[in-house]
C-alpha cells in the first residue's frame, strides 16, 4: 500500500511540474503577442486565449504525454520511487498540501459568510426584477436570475453560479443607469463568468507558489469586463453614457472580487477598458476564421512545449532515478538468502508482457502491479553464458504480509525457469549458463494484487571479468 501511495504521490508531483511550465510558457509567450492582438481590437481572442492560459494550468496534456512515454518504454521512463525521490516529493507535496487547504477553507469561509449577510439582510424590488426579465430575454439569457438589493455592498455585482443573482446598492437608481447597470450584469451571466470566476480562484489556491499567478487572475479579469462591454455594446445606443455610468460607480472601492463579478474593477482597469472598446469599436468585426486560426497557434505552441518539456522531464526523472537506484542497490535492508530453483516452463499460465528489455551496464527501475495467479515478465532479449542479471526488488501487497507468495526468475527460450520464491524483499543474481532468449518475469500466486518496485541489471561476462 505504501509503494502504491507513494507512485501516486510522485505522479501527482509530475503532473504539477509539467503543468506549472505549459502554463507558464504559455503566459509569457500571450503577454507578449497578446499585446499587438489588442491593438488589432481583438477582444473575443484575448479572452479566449487566456482562459487557454488558465485552463493549462489544470488539464493535463503534458502528464498524458508522459504516461504515453511510460507506456511505450520511450527513454526507459517509469516512475520508479528510489528513496531521495519519494521524500523529496513527499516533503514538498506535503507543504503544496497544508498551504492549499488553508486557502481553501479560507476561500470557502468567506464565501459563506457572504452568502449568508445576502439571505439574511438582502431585499427584492419587484420593478427592477421586471426589468431584469425583460433585458434577459433581450439577450439571450434563459436562467432565472433573481436581483437582491443590499446596504453592505457599494457597487452592484454578479453573484451566484447554481442560483444566479444580480446584488444591487441600495439606492434610487436613474432610468438608463439602472439599464446599463443590469445589461452589464447579466452579460456576465450570459457568459457564465461566475463559474469561470470561481476557477480561476481554486487554481490560484492550487498554484499559490507560482510568482505570476496574480498577473494572469489580472489579465484575465481585465478582458472579462471587456469582453462584457463589447457585448453590451451591441445593445446600448450610446457606450459614452455607459461608461459615464460607470465612472461615477467607479469611486466605490470594490470588494470580494474573488467571489463575484462586477461593473467595475478600478479605475485603472476601467482606463484599460475605455481605451480597447474605443479600438474594437474603430476596427471590423473579428472573424471567426481569424479567431480560429490564432487559437491553433496557440494550441501548435502548446503541443510543442507540451513534447519538448515532457520529453526533457523523462530524460532528467530516468538520469536521477538511476543514479539514486544504483546507489541505494549498494545498501540492501533485511537481507535474505533465496535458494535458486529450477523446473520446466508451464505454458498454462495468465501472462502480461511488458515493455522493458534489458540494456547492458544500466540499472532499469520497475514498477510492477501484478494481479493475483497473473505473470508479468519483459520482451525477450539475448544473453552469453557467463552474464549475470541482478534483481533488487520489494514487494508490497495490501496486507504487508513477510513473505508473500510471489516468484521471480528467468525463463530461457520458452523451455525452462530458473527462480526465487516466497518473500518480500528480493537481492539476488541470476547467472547465465547457456547462450539464447531469456525473459525475465514476476509471477504473483497470491490471493491479493502485489506490487513489485525496484531495480533490475545485465552485466555481462566482459564486464564481470
Amino acid at each position: 500500500m505504501v509503494l502504491i501511495l507513494n507512485r501516486v504521490v510522485i505522479q501527482s508531483f509530475v503532473w504539477f511540474i509539467l503543468a506549472t511550465f505549459l502554463g507558464t510558457v504559455l503566459y509569457l509567450f500571450w503577454k507578449v503577442i497578446g499585446k499587438f492582438v489588442e491593438k488589432c481590437g481583438y477582444v473575443d481572442i484575448n479572452y479566449f486565449i487566456w482562459k487557454i492560459v488558465i485552463l493549462s494550468f489544470v488539464i493535463p496534456f503534458s502528464f498524458m504525454y508522459i504516461k504515453k512515454i511510460e507506456k511505450i518504454g520511450m527513454y526507459g521512463f517509469d516512475f520508479y520511487n528510489t528513496k531521495l525521490i519519494v521524500f523529496t516529493t513527499n516533503f514538498l507535496m506535503c507543504i503544496w498540501f497544508v498551504i492549499f487547504m488553508i486557502k481553501i477553507i479560507k476561500f470557502v469561509c468567506q464565501y459563506i459568510n457572504i452568502y449568508q449577510a445576502m439571505k439574511m439582510k438582502g431585499k427584492t424590488d419587484d420593478q427592477i426584477q421586471e426589468k431584469v426579465e425583460i433585458i434577459a430575454k433581450k439577450i439571450g439569457v434563459k436562467r432565472n436570475i433573481q436581483v437582491v438589493i443590499l446596504d453592505q455592498i457599494k457597487i452592484p455585482m454578479a453573484y451566484g453560479v447554481l442560483k444566479a443573482k444580480i446584488l444591487l446598492p441600495n439606492r434610487v437608481y436613474r432610468e438608463k443607469e439602472l439599464k446599463y447597470i443590469l445589461y452589464h450584469e447579466l452579460t456576465h451571466h450570459k457568459h457564465k463568468d461566475l463559474l469561470w470566476k470561481l476557477l480561476e480562484n481554486i487554481i490560484h489556491c492550487m498554484y499559490w507558489f507560482h510568482p505570476c499567478f496574480k498577473d494572469i487572475l489580472y489579465q484575465i479579469d481585465q478582458w472579462r469586463e471587456t469582453h462584457c462591454d463589447m457585448e453590451v455594446s451591441r445593445y446600448i445606443s450610446s457606450m459614452k453614457e455607459y461608461f459615464s455610468t460607470i465612472i461615477q460607480i467607479a469611486v466605490e472601492e470594490r470588494n470580494n472580487n474573488a467571489y463575484m463579478v462586477g461593473l467595475c474593477e478600478g479605475a485603472q482597469l476601467l482606463v484599460v477598458r475605455m481605451q480597447r472598446m474605443e479600438i474594437y469599436l474603430e476596427k471590423k468585426p473579428l472573424r471567426r476564421t481569424v479567431t480560429v486560426i490564432i487559437g491553433m497557434l496557440v494550441i501548435t505552441l502548446s503541443s510543442v512545449t507540451v513534447i519538448a518539456s515532457t520529453k526533457g522531464f523523462a530524460n532528467g526523472y530516468e538520469w536521477v532515478a538511476n543514479k539514486t537506484a544504483s546507489k541505494e542497490a549498494e545498501v540492501i535492508v533485511n537481507k535474505k538468502d533465496y535458494i535458486e530453483k529450477q523446473r520446466k516452463y508451464n505454458q498454462n499460465k495468465k501472462i502480461v508482457t511488458k515493455k522493458e528489455t534489458l540494456k547492458p551496464g544500466t540499472m532499469e527501475p520497475i514498477v510492477w502491479d501484478v494481479p493475483s495467479q497473473q505473470r508479468a515478465q519483459t520482451k525477450s532479449f539475448y544473453l552469453q553464458k557467463g552474464d549475470n542479471i541482478n534483481i533488487t526488488i520489494s514487494v508490497e501487497t495490501e496486507d504487508d504480509h513477510e513473505e508473500t507468495e510471489v516468484e521471480i526468475g528467468m525463463l530461457e527460450n520458452d523451455q525452462k525457469e530458473q527462480y526465487v520464491e516466497k518473500g518480500s524483499e528480493f537481492d539476488h543474481i541470476f547467472k547465465i549458463n547457456k547462450n539464447g532468449y531469456y525473459q525475465l518475469y514476476m509471477e504473483n500466486k497470491s490471493k491479493d494484487k502485489v506490487t513489485f518496485a525496484g531495480a533490475y541489471s545485465v552485466h555481462e561476462k566482459d564486464e564481470e571479468e
